[in-house]
């Protein structure tokens, strides 16, 4: 996350993650979060995301605000659409 001068918090006790089929995952943690600002157009929203650290990447996570939201994605023209938003 250095790499990219974001800043993290660490957490006072880890949570645990869990796989597909519920069992836990003894070798993943989260440990960090990051607060983000996102914005689109001119919507602007704050949101506490979870960092996952893997043996070759941290993934930022956020299962609620995903949950939230629903995109359009179109790789070809790289454009982001909100369609719906739940909240």
């Amino acid at each position: 996350m250095e790499k990219y001068y974001i800043n993290t918090c660490k957490l006072s006790k880890p949570v645990l993650v869990y796989n597909i089929d519920d069992t836990s995952n003894e070798d993943r943690q989260i440990y960090k979060v990051v607060d983000v600002i996102l914005c689109y157009q001119l919507y602007f929203k704050w949101a506490l995301f979870t960092v996952l650290s893997t043996d070759k990447q941290d993934l930022i996570l956020n299962l609620i605000w995903l949950k939230n939201y629903n995109f359009k994605i179109n790789r070809q023209k790289g454009k982001i659409v909100i369609i719906q938003c739940l909240i």
